[in-house]
């Protein structure tokens, strides 16, 4: 923590203050309404948002932890990722423009890498998408096998949400080619929006917007 050396400050308001008397500014009542807004803050729990956004968020949970546990128990190459919480209990947070809500918070099995999936609504509580975020990766390595469960998670959304697995691989190759920068495109109801300016340093994130 930051340590803030005031001694010098508190010498110079002591020398201004033997000239004479301040007097002691008198303190303004506060409102109790203004104190009651601040301590009082929004809660939304899942429960709390459009029904059909609702109906739409658990549909999709369910088919991720299906896509899991499909993987989980590949005879020939199973794969060991995290499974989505349910029922969905967590309260949302508040954004800028409207709530995001954790679907997945998970590290990387045996390594260092980190990664959260969110669902996205506006101010009424809609449905408006979808984002991933990795952090942690080791972008460098050789066998790459501290990646694939977060790409293998990537590539669970992509199927869940009916996108094209094979059009996401040709756009990300693309984002790369982009001197590790972003790239959009567009794909079915959404708009999917590649954020990898991190990329070497083990960080990318992943935008499914909504377009309807």
């Amino acid at each position: 923590m930051k340590k803030l050396l005031l001694s010098a400050c508190f010498g110079a308001l002591l020398l201004a203050g033997c000239g004479g008397k301040v007097e002691k500014p008198k303190e303004e009542p506060v409102e109790k309404e203004a104190v009651q807004e601040q301590e009082t803050e929004e809660v939304v729990t899942f429960e709390n948002i459009d029904a059909g956004s609702k109906a739409t968020v658990e549909k999709l949970v369910k088919k991720y932890n299906t896509m899991v546990e499909f993987m989980k128990q590949d005879e020939e190459e199973p794969i060991e990722i995290a499974s989505m919480s349910e029922p969905l209990t967590n309260e949302l947070t508040v954004e800028d423009n409207g709530f995001s809500q954790t679907l997945l918070d998970a590290d990387v099995l045996g390594y260092d890498g980190h990664y959260v999936i969110n669902s996205k609504y506006d101010a009424e509580k809609r449905i408006t998408g979808y984002s991933l975020k990795a952090e942690g990766l080791n972008m460098l390595s050789e066998e790459g096998d501290d990646l694939v469960e977060v790409f293998t998670a990537i590539a669970a959304l992509i199927e869940v949400l009916g996108l094209n697995i094979d059009l996401y691989e040709a756009e990300s190759d693309k984002a790369l080619d982009e001197d590790f920068g972003t790239h959009t495109y567009t794909d079915g109801d959404y708009t999917i929006s590649m954020n990898f300016e991190d990329f070497l340093a083990g960080e990318i994130s992943i935008d499914y917007n909504l377009t309807k």
